[in-house]
C-alpha cells in the first residue's frame, strides 16, 4: 500500500512484457452527466492490448461525436478498485482509468486523471457499462469474402473468360460453299469468248459450203 492520496504514474517506453487491456469484446452505456449521449468501449480481438471508446448520440448512433483509442500499458489493484493506465494514441498523451468488475456482463469506469488518482468510486460516481457481445460474438457477424474461384476446378466444356467483357464482339463473315451443280462465276466468264469464237467458225464455213 502506498502511502499518501497523490502518487505519479510512470510507464515503460519499451515495455518487456505486454500488458492486455482488462476488457474484452463490446461494451455500451450512457454517460452519467449526459442522458443523452451514449459510450461505446469496445477491445480489438486481434490485438488485446488495444482498446477503443467513442461517443455518440443515443438517438443516432451515425453521429459520433469523439473517438479514442488507447494502448493499455499496465495494471493494478488497490482496496477493491482496478486502475490501467494506458497511452492515448489520438492526442498522444498518458490517461488512466478507475473501475470495478461487478461480473463478466456489468463493469463501471471513471476516468482518474493522468497519474491514476486514489480514493475514487467508481460504483457511485463512474459510467456504468454492459457488454453486448463477446470476442467471439463479434468476429461470427463480420462478413467473410468469399475465395476466388480456382479455374483448375472448372469442367472442361465451361467457355473461358473474356478478357474484354464490355466489347461487342466483330461479327466474321464465312464463304458460302461451292456445290458441284454450280459453275463459278470466274470461269462462266473466261469460256464466254472461246463460245462466241467457235460460232463464228461453223457460220463462215456453211456460209462457204452453200456458195
Amino acid at each position: 500500500m502506498f502511502r499518501g492520496q497523490v502518487w505519479n504514474t510512470q510507464g515503460r517506453l519499451e515495455p518487456e512484457n505486454q500488458s492486455s487491456c482488462p476488457i474484452t469484446g463490446e461494451y455500451t452505456g450512457v454517460i452519467p452527466d449526459a442522458k443523452e449521449l451514449c459510450a461505446r468501449l469496445y477491445s480489438d480481438c486481434h490485438d488485446p492490448q488495444h482498446m477503443y471508446y467513442t461517443v455518440s448520440s443515443c438517438f443516432n448512433a451515425s453521429e459520433v461525436y469523439e473517438e479514442r483509442e488507447y494502448r493499455c500499458l499496465g495494471q493494478w489493484s488497490e482496496g477493491g478498485v482496478m486502475y490501467t493506465f494506458t497511452h492515448r494514441h489520438d492526442v498522444n498523451i498518458y490517461e488512466c482509468f478507475a473501475g470495478v468488475v461487478v461480473n463478466s456482463h456489468e463493469i463501471f469506469i471513471i476516468e482518474a486523471g493522468t497519474s491514476c488518482q486514489r480514493g475514487l468510486q467508481p460504483l457511485a460516481d463512474g459510467m456504468k457499462l454492459v457488454r453486448q457481445a463477446t470476442c467471439s460474438e463479434i468476429e461470427a457477424k463480420q462478413p467473410t469474402t468469399p475465395p476466388p474461384t480456382d479455374p483448375s476446378s472448372r469442367p472442361p466444356w465451361w467457355p473461358p473468360t473474356t478478357t474484354n467483357p464490355w466489347l461487342k464482339k466483330s461479327s466474321t463473315s464465312t464463304d458460302h460453299p461451292t456445290w458441284n451443280n454450280e459453275i463459278s462465276r470466274a470461269a462462266h466468264a473466261s469460256s464466254a469468248p472461246q463460245s462466241v469464237t467457235l460460232w463464228t467458225r461453223l457460220a463462215a464455213a456453211v456460209s462457204a459450203i452453200l456458195v
